[in-house]
């Protein structure tokens, strides 16, 4: 029971550290201001992680991806929201479509397993498995998260 814990998530603007786990508590009729002893912002996943680590909160909102870097014995998971998609790359809508086709075939025929190719989209920091095409309709959900937490993106 997480009543009266210190309860951390990551940032006001995080699909996976707020926004999602916020309309999931909303949706069981938990306010987490009222529920939780202290809710507080750790600004990133990485320092989210380390304070559960040290056991200075008691529960953590964090992307799946983050729990690789701990031990199964470290936490016990006790909610799952749904998926959270990754980030997308998109053009602006003044540049020509046929340049954004053309980008998007680049995108879409490379080679995730080629540590170059990787490392040149990615900077190093990202790991992926491969760029697929997303229609916007995909996003509704993510929509509807924002709307449901009562956030303003921009």
């Amino acid at each position: 029971d997480l009543k009266g814990k210190r309860f951390e998530f990551v940032d006001k603007l995080s699909l996976s550290g707020y926004l999602y786990p916020l309309t999931y508590l909303k949706t069981a009729s938990i306010d987490p201001s009222a529920y939780f002893g202290s809710t507080v912002f750790a600004g990133d996943h990485h320092g989210l992680l380390k304070l559960l680590q040290n056991k200075s909160v008691d529960a953590i909102a964090s992307t799946a991806l983050a729990f690789k870097y701990l031990e199964p014995s470290q936490l016990r998971i006790v909610a799952k929201t749904g998926h959270v998609p990754y980030g997308a790359y998109v053009a602006a809508s003044h540049l020509p479509p046929a340049f954004v086709r053309r980008v998007r075939e680049v995108l879409l025929r490379l080679c995730p397993e080629n540590q170059i190719t990787r490392h040149a989209i990615t900077h190093g920091k990202l790991n992926y498995n491969t760029f697929v095409y997303f229609d916007d309709s995909q996003y509704d959900y993510v929509r509807y998260v924002v709307q449901a937490a009562g956030t303003q993106l921009f």
